[in-house]
């Protein structure tokens, strides 16, 4: 039987090899475009820690676990993941094999060994990198065999950290090969860390530099342990990756006419997918009309919200949050603007930290919106809008509320705004607080800028004034953000790992945590909830949930799906969160000819 399957993956070698003969004059890729890329550093020890490189090393790197497109882990380089009630303080892995072949291998032919991830692991402890050391540190490995392992705990690491870091973070780790590396600590400006190989489906084959842009190109790696037995002809057997900082240019080699796009050198000169979210309202309407263009959503594990700065007077009064909660609506600018008029299902109402796609949501919490009917004879939007009435913003009874906690209104030319005591100078002023945000976040002309726009609007209508404090890159945004004393609102996008962890954002001393709330209580239950008991990680996560939504440390406002253009030559795509391509090996391209010469 050993032997048959040894014929059958050399006779799968042959028809890959004779399929690359005969579309010799064919192209079988992709390519896709990053606004920019650290070519110096492709390896995972000194990459930049960016989405960019991780949707890259997809393509390179292989894991002992990874992820689906539900977040659920599965097996990568193991063959399974044991059950975490198997033991207590060690895990058995077996390294899985080649369709039932033989041993995986590297794309040398060498075998993928014990060595190889137990060299991986020191790697990562010689590193600097505190996403890795938070990991390997609670980590010792004990090689049993080539293909058999144990990670063990580490003598002073917690049990149920230990457990943790096997359950949501292997996926964080890619393996590298120890016998091309062969040294340790990696050297940073080595030939390995400009042209790293990896175990993933493809591998560089090379790397072309033309001032600021930058290309690399992908080739399949015929030995990777995920492809199937026998390889599909219309799979994926080239990517071209190539950056470009203009969205228009790359939108417009998206939408080129596909028989205009490889050159007569065999060269792909188009864009044939985006793996950067677009938010712009023209840009969408233009592509949904292109006949040749497809479109994919797909969840990310990510919500937009405002930040209160709790460490100001009125902000850190939890009833007066509770009031800024009443005056947004969010599923009328959800319905608006992301589902654009109820056409779409892209975007989700939020009451607490979780996107409820992929982590957990606490019943009986609900949008504390304003709202009033014209048919006074209805208290909710359903008998309201049944009955004929408008179900419309109550301004006047978020007004009434602040007046009758000691706020005045003042009328200035027919105008009138709130104002708020000032005990330090013993002076009224007006009610009027500063929000923050990265103008690359919220482009002009984008629906992410007309929500921001609206929620203006609705403080408006309450007499309160909001100041816009746009910062033009990131750089800038992290510079005010660290000034607290300069802002009072932040308007952010949070997007987070595997695990879905929240607790930086409310734990006392983490940079992560920019309102500056905290308590006790919630820090109780971040710690309970950081366990792998089903039961007990969903009952705690909704003990958070149900905190956050009586105590607003954020306004959580709304998760969206993100939406990826491609061209119909593309077919079978589904797309990972995070790493984008997780499913590439599955995706199938129409071939394209070249140009003659």
């Amino acid at each position: 039987m050993k032997n048959f399957y040894k014929y059958l993956t050399i006779i799968s070698s042959l028809f890959l090899l004779a399929i690359n003969f005969l579309s010799a004059n064919t192209y079988y890729g992709i390519r896709y475009a990053e606004t920019y890329i650290e070519v110096d550093h492709l390896d995972p020890i000194y990459s930049d820690d960016s989405f960019r490189w991780l949707r890259f090393s997809e393509l390179v790197n292989a894991r002992l676990v990874t992820n689906n497109t539900k977040f659920q882990p599965i097996p990568d380089l193991i063959d399974r993941i044991p059950k975490y009630n198997e033991v207590e303080s060690n895990f058995h892995f077996k390294i899985r094999e080649y369709s039932n072949s033989g041993k995986i291998k590297w794309k040398d032919k060498t075998f993928i060994s014990t060595d190889d991830i137990e060299f991986s692991l020191k790697l990562y402890k010689e590193s600097e990198r505190k996403d890795y050391l938070d990991i390997v540190n609670l980590l010792d490995i004990e090689k049993i065999n080539d293909t058999e392992f144990l990670l063990k705990k580490n003598d002073s690491a917690a049990l149920s950290d230990f457990k943790n870091a096997v359950n949501f973070y292997l996926p964080n780790l890619f393996i590298l090969p120890k016998h091309l590396i062969k040294d340790s600590p990696l050297d940073k400006f080595g030939k390995f860390t400009k042209k790293p190989i990896g175990a993933g489906p493809f591998y560089i084959e090379s790397i072309q530099l033309d001032g600021e842009k930058k290309s690399i190109s992908l080739n399949k790696n015929i030995y990777y342990h995920g492809q199937k037995e026998y390889t599909e002809a219309r799979s994926v057997k080239k990517i071209d990756m190539v950056t470009d900082p203009e969205i228009g240019n790359v939108i417009k080699n998206l939408i080129k006419d596909k028989d205009s796009c490889i050159d007569s050198d065999g060269n792909n000169t188009c864009i044939d997918i985006l793996v950067e979210e677009i938010d712009s309202k023209k840009l969408k309407d233009d592509l949904s009309q292109k006949d040749h263009i497809q479109s994919y959503p797909y969840a990310e594990n990510s919500w937009m919200g405002i930040a209160f700065n709790t460490r100001k007077p009125l902000l850190e009064d939890k009833n007066f949050r509770i009031i800024f909660d009443m005056i947004i609506d969010d599923q009328k600018i959800i319905d608006k603007y992301y589902n654009r008029g109820g056409r779409e299902n892209m975007a989700k109402d939020l009451t607490g930290p979780f996107n409820p796609d992929f982590g957990i949501y606490a019943q009986n919490t609900y949008d504390r919106f304003s709202a009033i009917c014209t048919d006074e004879k209805s208290i909710d939007k359903y008998t309201c809008e049944q009955n004929g009435g408008k179900w419309e913003f109550d301004y006047q009874s978020v007004i009434n509320l602040l007046v009758d906690g000691g706020f005045q209104i003042k009328e200035v030319e027919g105008e009138k705004y709130l104002q708020v005591f000032d005990f330090e100078k013993a002076v009224w002023k007006d009610l009027e607080f500063t929000l923050l945000y990265n103008k690359i976040d919220v482009p002009e002309g984008s629906y992410t800028r007309q929500a921001v726009n609206k929620i203006i609007k609705y403080f408006k209508k309450c007499k309160i004034n909001i100041k816009e404090d746009p910062a033009s890159t990131y750089a800038i945004f992290k510079n005010k953000l660290n000034d607290s004393e300069k802002w009072d609102l932040v308007f952010k996008e949070y997007i987070f790992d595997w695990k879905t962890n929240i607790a930086p954002l409310f734990q006392y001393d983490s940079s992560s945590n920019i309102t500056g709330y905290y308590n006790p209580i919630l820090e109780q239950l971040l710690k309970d909830y950081n366990t792998d008991v089903v039961r007990v990680r969903r009952e705690k996560g909704q003990e958070i949930h149900r905190h956050c939504w009586e105590n607003v440390p954020y306004l959580f406002l709304w998760t969206v799906k993100a939406k990826t253009y491609y061209r119909e030559i593309v077919d079978n795509i589904t797309v990972t969160p995070m790493t984008f391509f997780g499913t590439v090996t599955d995706w199938k391209i129409e071939p394209r000819k070249n140009e003659e010469k």
